[in-house]
């Protein structure tokens, strides 16, 4: 790593996030309400912090600076200071380092402790009360990406609706128990581009796939005790952050080569990962149900506000221990195909 800068240069608000141009990395973060906040750089490891910096513009509610010499990988968070008055929906406690909702890889686990609470967990005063404890050492942080990816020859597919038939699929559980598809990528987003996954989706006559959620999300503290993990994914911890364990490589690329059109044309050489140049065009969406952001339960039942969601699912939120789920017929998808005239409410495009 080159040797840090003593400050910031001003960067843009535009896009947000951390941007890697070639010759540093831009940050961009919104926050009409916060008075400072502080971009905390992280050793490689994620435990060891190196430098924090003030983000010195504030232009258009979007705080932002410029890291010259930064590369991809580089660890951060932020922390964010303002007001702390829970009567008017104002948190901002700087002890507690945050995840940037932009960043594209994270490295590190969420580990539960009382010390990821703005409040103090077990004041009389419960979520009025102030908690001055560092939660950097329990905190996932965002990692520096390159996001060049070359969609030149992505080609909007133009099934009609009325031809179209949308199978809904779980990514672990889709090839986890998939034969034909070799132990190591059983399971992950790079079996999605398989011939042998591909060919099993043509015979059921599929024209588009649609993944539930495939962002990160995280484990209910009440799972982890009791040694369950959350398997459907409907506790969002990053919208932009793939799921770790969905990968088989250490590649951030690997979702894009799975769904990406073959480079060439064709599917010489490179037929075990263009799901597109497979299916001839298939759509490929994600389910993201916004309304189940993981807000790590900052308010205790009873006290939550319009500003923070209840992470409860209903009838959706299912624990499973830590294994593949199946059916018989072998992708292991947690829906069936079905023919409808439109799209599934909820869904967004990842690709075409």
């Amino acid at each position: 790593m080159h040797l840090l800068p003593d400050t910031l240069e001003a960067g843009s608000a535009y896009p947000l996030g951390a941007t890697f141009d070639g010759l540093g990395v831009n940050f961009a973060v919104y926050s009409a309400n916060a008075e400072k906040i502080e971009l905390c750089v992280y050793d490689d490891s994620g435990r060891r912090e190196l430098k924090r910096y003030v983000l010195p513009e504030w232009t258009d509610e979007v705080w932002h600076g410029y890291l010259p010499d930064a590369q991809p990988g580089l660890s951060y968070g932020y922390r964010a200071y303002g007001r702390y008055a829970p009567e008017e929906g104002h948190r901002f406690n700087p002890n507690k380092l945050l995840l940037d909702p932009y960043a594209k890889a994270m490295t590190g686990e969420l580990r539960w402790t009382d010390a990821m609470y703005g409040y103090q967990v077990k004041s009389a005063r419960e979520d009025l009360s102030f908690d001055r404890r560092d939660n950097a050492l329990t905190m996932p942080k965002g990692v520096v990406t390159d996001s060049h990816f070359d969609w030149s020859r992505d080609v909007r597919p133009n099934t009609p609706w009325s031809e179209t038939v949308i199978y809904e699929a779980h990514v672990k559980g889709l090839t986890k128990l998939f034969d034909e598809v070799q132990p190591s990528e059983r399971g992950t987003f790079a079996a999605l581009g398989n011939p042998k996954v591909i060919d099993h989706l043509k015979r059921l006559g599929v024209t588009a796939l649609e993944l539930l959620p495939i962002q990160s999300y995280t484990q209910d503290r009440f799972l982890q005790e009791k040694g369950l993990r959350n398997y459907w994914g409907y506790n969002t911890l990053n919208f932009f952050t793939p799921e770790r364990s969905f990968f088989a490589t250490d590649s951030h690329n690997e979702l894009r080569r799975s769904i990406s059109p073959s480079p060439c044309g064709g599917d010489r050489g490179h037929s075990r990962r263009r799901l597109q140049s497979h299916l001839r065009g298939v759509r490929a969406g994600a389910d993201a149900v916004v309304a189940r952001a993981r807000q790590c339960e900052l308010l205790p039942a009873g006290k939550r506000s319009a500003t923070l969601l209840d992470q409860r699912h209903g009838d959706r939120e299912h624990a499973e221990p830590d294994q593949g789920a199946g059916d018989p017929d072998g992708g292991g998808s947690r829906c069936a195909t079905g023919r409808r005239a439109s799209g599934s409410t909820g869904s967004v495009s990842i690709s075409g």
